[in-house]
């Protein structure tokens, strides 16, 4: 397994807590994923670290319109009577129009 460098690996350890049972708990779950987000690439196995529920996920941006950070949504649209169609592709953190 690849090691993280040390000033990536204290990053990490600073968005996590040590709990009375000696596991972790995430700290601020935004950075963690923005910290994923910029390093996965280069290190897969931070991935491992997140799981998305993409069932709560696609209710979240269908309810709010909002899409998280590290997220991208296509969506596809046409009027009726119109052969057009149009896509929109937002990458978290944004919006989706016309919501």
């Amino acid at each position: 397994m690849t090691k993280l460098p040390e000033d990536l690996a204290a990053e990490l350890m600073s968005l996590l807590r040590e709990t009375e049972d000696g596991n972790y708990e995430i700290t601020d779950m935004g950075r963690l994923v923005r910290l994923v987000v910029a390093h996965g690439d280069t290190y897969p196995f931070l991935r491992d670290l997140i799981k998305v529920d993409e069932a709560a996920l696609t209710a979240h941006i269908e309810r709010t319109g909002e899409v998280p950070p590290g997220v991208k949504v296509t969506r596809t649209t046409q009027e009726k009577g119109s052969s057009v169609t149009h896509l929109e592709v937002v990458h978290g953190p944004g919006k989706i129009a016309g919501k």
